[in-house]
């Protein structure tokens, strides 16, 4: 057999010989970054391209996922400023005149915007579950870190939830059982 490329007798079977394969080879690895993979299988050589502006496909979904698994955090955070403005302005310190409006008004909008925190966390959550499903259902692999904080954004975000509705009841019965309450 002869070389394809140079012309020079070869005694095994093959396209080209030693010394263009590696003319070849070489070239094509000066042209690669430090993360190619090269693999060797029954004598031939594969080498596998990574391009740096190609995401990693373990990483597919993971920003959604981990805003879910923070965002419910936050929300209690702000769910506790809210609990307190509402505490004040119905058993505690009495605010006089308008400061009491601006305590009630406070306390509704940081316990709102912990609800509706909670209520997108939530909705995030569910849908980085099902972007791994349907991840795994088209054959790919299964991006664990996506999958790991949908599940902790969609837990902690449910148990926000729950947190809120249990404050805000907790606010009315106090409020109902205080004769001098708004």
């Amino acid at each position: 057999m002869y070389c394809n490329k140079c012309g020079k007798f070869i005694e095994y079977e093959g396209d080209t010989c030693n010394e263009c394969r590696q003319k070849e080879q070489s070239s094509e690895s000066a042209t690669l970054n430090k993360k190619d993979l090269t693999a060797q299988t029954n004598g031939t050589v594969q080498v596998y391209k990574t391009v740096a502006n190609q995401p990693n496909p373990m990483m597919a979904g993971f920003k959604k996922a981990l805003a879910s698994a923070i965002m419910p955090e936050i929300a209690m955070v702000v769910m506790i400023f809210g609990y307190a403005f509402a505490l004040v302005s119905v058993v505690g310190y009495r605010p006089v005149g308008g400061m009491l409006v601006v305590f009630v008004i406070l306390a509704s909008t940081f316990m709102l915007g912990a609800t509706a925190c909670s209520i997108v966390s939530l909705v995030m959550g569910i849908q980085s579950i099902s972007f791994v499903k349907q991840t795994v259902a088209a054959g790919n692999r299964r991006p664990i870190p996506t999958m790991v904080c949908g599940i902790i954004g969609t837990v902690t975000s449910a148990s926000a939830l729950l947190v809120s509705l249990i404050l805000v009841l907790e606010i009315a019965v106090i409020a109902m059982a205080v004769p001098y309450a708004i």
